[in-house]
């Protein structure tokens, strides 16, 4: 089996790997209730991809919330770990692709803007630990998608150049940020980003995960 050069897989979280955007939009919307406003689709797909402070701090400011924004961040953040790891389930074909990635030596990361205790939980639900040799997430990064530094620490604790490796993302922050680390990206799409058009530079998108399997077998990327 001829496989692509890519040496590692480099995965964001939300609307990617896992399919937890049908609980985090439900999350959103009952935050918001909590302090007696309705949220919508719009504002949520803005809110894609930023960190759980960026959307408490976000939120506080629009809908002039009365907690300062550790509060609102603890509460936000509860009802996530409930909901989350209950809930939400591995995007289509993702564990078909992690078993096929294993399998052929090609390593794997986490670039993540959720934070490490999410992270870890949403590993070891899945049993997916043994794959990924490291985790980059909103607790290791003082700038955030779609600032580069969150693919950039994780090129540079893996040993790699940006063209060894391949980016897989869903929100136009994730996008950016690999794109602007020159790492090269595949788009999945998913309900939230469907109507937005793939960035210039992005090597293609992906409706299922394990669609990249012929594409690394074959060294055909773009796809």
């Amino acid at each position: 089996m001829q496989l692509s050069p890519v040496k590692a897989v480099l995965f964001d979280m939300d609307g990617t790997l896992v399919n937890s955007l049908p609980v985090l939009y439900g999350v959103y919307r009952e935050f918001l209730a909590d302090f007696g406003h309705e949220g919508s689709e719009a504002e949520f797909g803005e809110l894609s991809g930023t960190t759980l402070s960026q959307v408490a701090a976000i939120l506080k400011m629009r809908y002039s919330l009365e907690p300062d924004v550790q509060n609102l961040l603890n509460h936000y953040h509860n009802k996530v770990m409930t909901c989350y790891t209950t809930y939400a389930l591995p995007t289509e074909g993702g564990p078909e692709l992690l078993r096929f990635l294993s399998e052929n030596n090609i390593r794997m990361a986490l670039v993540t803007s959720a934070f490490k205790r999410l992270a870890l939980d949403v590993l070891d639900r899945f049993g997916w630990h043994d794959y990924f040799e490291l985790l980059v997430t909103a607790d290791d990064v003082t700038r955030y998608k779609p600032h580069p530094e969150p693919y950039l620490r994780a090129l540079n604790a893996m040993g790699l150049q940006p063209q060894e490796a391949l980016a897989v993302e869903d929100s136009l922050d994730g996008l950016a940020a690999a794109l602007t680390a020159e790492i090269p990206v595949i788009k999945v799409v998913n309900p939230t980003n469907a109507h937005q058009p793939l960035p210039a530079d992005a090597l293609c998108d992906l409706t299922r995960l394990d669609d990249m399997i012929p594409h690394l077998q074959s060294g055909m990327l773009p796809c």
